[in-house]
């Protein structure tokens, strides 16, 4: 009886599809992205060059697109700002009035533009954070942290470039 019921469920689950689909998550009419160094508001120095490098490796990586360089030759457009890069300590050396543990959030805005076949802004200045921890006690600088916080952007901007469900 009880393998009876079980079965039913299995073929009433199966039947209706489970909401899952074989079709890519990613757009098919695009090919190759030109992705645009990204601005600064920042007084942090090149975490703008480290964002738009880790941002190409990602898109490389993690999806079908092609990275190129030259506009006129790609399918879509990503450019951006790092709009800020702040510090919130967590734990300071008294004796020597320095932050022992920081937390350090950076702000990035993100537009991304289909320039052929359905040409039209695909995520339009969107901004994203994501924070790093820096520590002295386990070696991990301010420029450690802020790289921390650039690869969860990077990352977070990749999945955002997929499909709609």
């Amino acid at each position: 009886m009880k393998t009876n019921i079980a079965l039913i469920i299995l073929l009433a689950f199966i039947a209706s599809g489970c909401g899952y689909s074989s079709k890519s998550l990613y757009r098919s009419d695009i090919q190759t992205v030109c992705l645009e160094m990204f601005g600064s508001n920042s007084f942090d120095r090149e975490v703008e060059f480290e964002l738009t490098a880790a941002l190409g490796k990602k898109i490389e990586l993690l999806t079908p697109y092609k990275v190129v360089a030259d506009r006129s030759s790609a399918d879509s457009i990503i450019y951006g700002k790092v709009k800020s890069v702040e510090g919130r300590i967590l734990s300071q050396q008294r004796d020597l009035d320095r932050p022992i543990q920081e937390e350090v959030k950076v702000v990035v805005e993100v537009t991304w533009k289909a320039l052929r076949g359905k040409a039209g802004v695909l995520i339009d200045g969107q901004d994203y954070s994501f924070h790093g921890d820096q520590n002295d006690m386990v070696g991990i600088s301010r420029n450690g942290a802020i790289s921390q916080a650039v690869d969860k952007l990077s990352d977070e901007i990749v999945v955002s470039m997929t499909k709609d469900w």
